[in-house]
């Protein structure tokens, strides 16, 4: 079963509402496929956005139905630590293990810029930004 992620996301805003900056908000997104589950939490500053992703697989958490609620609580456990950090600790791109509550997760993230990321995927694929092939236009 899918978690209801507005309400989840509504209650970590009121929660953390006196850390967040003026323009930013949390937003939750949720995947979960065979094998694993994963939350993935943004601090959203448009344009810019600090991700956290955790990940769990569903074999290690000893009941299934329980993976969403450890996520939840292990990502907004990190999301405390790192506002009230001075937003100074940095998790790795690649997921790290950690130990919470007596199961392994994964941890990565970082600041992004999808803008910008859509700009460089753009020009990849081969498109051209600029008009008539001339960067100076």
């Amino acid at each position: 079963m899918k978690p209801d992620l507005l309400v989840l996301q509504a209650a970590l805003n009121t929660r953390h509402k006196t850390n967040l900056r003026g323009n930013e908000r949390l937003v939750l997104t949720h995947e979960q496929d065979g094998q694993a589950e994963t939350l993935i939490l943004d601090v959203v500053a448009d344009p810019e956005v600090f991700r956290f992703e955790a990940r769990v697989y569903l074999e290690d958490v000893p009941a299934a139905e329980e993976s969403t609620t450890i996520l939840l609580d292990f990502l907004d456990g990190v999301l405390e630590e790192w506002l009230a950090g001075d937003r100074e600790a940095y998790p790795t791109l690649d997921f790290s293990p950690y130990q919470f509550r007596n199961v392994t997760l994964g941890l990565r993230g970082g600041a992004q810029r999808p803008d910008l990321e859509a700009l460089a995927d753009a020009l990849l694929a081969g498109a051209n930004p600029h008009r008539n092939g001339d960067p100076h236009e």
